[in-house]
């Protein structure tokens, strides 16, 4: 399982001017009103490589590429907790972002992104590295099924 927190964004304000209070009430004056959309994209399976993760880091950082490339999961209100959970799949890439909504203004802004593969890089059972061992194993054997009783 994957769990993915955020904290709650302040109202934009403009340059000069002083920021608005963060908690001064819950009317349409204030944070209260904002709205935020989870987002998740499955990176290519198989490939743990630090260059094909930051090929689609690169698709998750404004909002149109966000919105262009990524699958809209839930919607948030500021009355709901900031915080979503997921099933995952270890060694399963998936990169999440959020994009805070103010329909008041009609602006939007993304966080910054997180990814996550659900296993862990260290060596040991269990691991990214063990998880494709198995899966070029599972790929063999579907191609070559004298493959596997060899190993035996």
């Amino acid at each position: 399982e994957t769990t993915i927190k955020f904290a709650p964004a302040n109202l934009g304000y403009a340059r000069g001017v002083d920021p608005p209070p963060c908690d001064a009430g819950t009317d349409q004056d204030s944070r209260w009103r904002l709205q935020y959309d989870v987002y998740q994209y499955f990176l290519p399976e198989n490939d743990l490589t630090e260059e094909m993760l930051l090929k689609h880091l690169q698709r998750m950082v404004s909002v149109p590429q966000v919105k262009a490339n990524a699958l809209k999961v839930v919607t948030l209100t500021a009355n709901d907790k900031t915080s979503v959970s997921f099933s995952s799949l270890p060694g399963q890439g998936v990169i999440y972002n959020v994009i805070v909504w103010d329909p008041f203004l009609n602006t939007s802004a993304a966080y910054v992104p997180a990814h996550t593969y659900a296993c862990s890089f260290e060596a040991g059972e269990g691991s990214c590295a063990s998880l494709a061992v198995l899966y070029l194993l599972l790929c063999l054997s579907t191609s070559s099924p004298s493959f596997i009783t060899g190993l035996f």
